[in-house]
């Protein structure tokens, strides 16, 4: 398997579960799936407001509702009602190594 093969095969998962999240006219941000009842993780700061609503990479719109907030942490947790969703794969952060460590903060600083 060639490099951009692999770089493919780890990439499409987190394309998958990554979504975007509006809020009415304002503004937008992403997210990600955190489980596949519908629980999507995003900033506190992108759901200030009313109206949510979530855009999954194939395309569906949900009406989201915020469940939680942590605006300290900037932590958001939302619910939409659909299920099998495709959820990130929660990892073991006891056991990422430190170059592990550097790629996992680059690809939670783009949600």
């Amino acid at each position: 398997m060639s490099l951009t093969e692999s770089f493919a095969a780890i990439v499409e998962p987190l394309r998958r579960s990554t979504v975007q999240v509006r809020v009415g006219r304002r503004g937008f941000g992403s997210g990600v799936i955190w489980r596949s009842n519908g629980l999507i993780i995003t900033n506190d700061h992108v759901v200030r407001g009313q109206d949510v609503t979530v855009e999954l990479s194939d395309g569906r719109t949900f009406s989201a509702t915020i469940k939680g907030r942590n605006s300290q942490r900037d932590l958001a947790a939302l619910q939409v009602d659909a299920t099998s969703l495709p959820a990130i794969t929660i990892g073991d952060s006891e056991q990422i190594r430190v170059a592990e460590l550097v790629f996992a903060v680059e690809i939670r600083a783009e949600e």
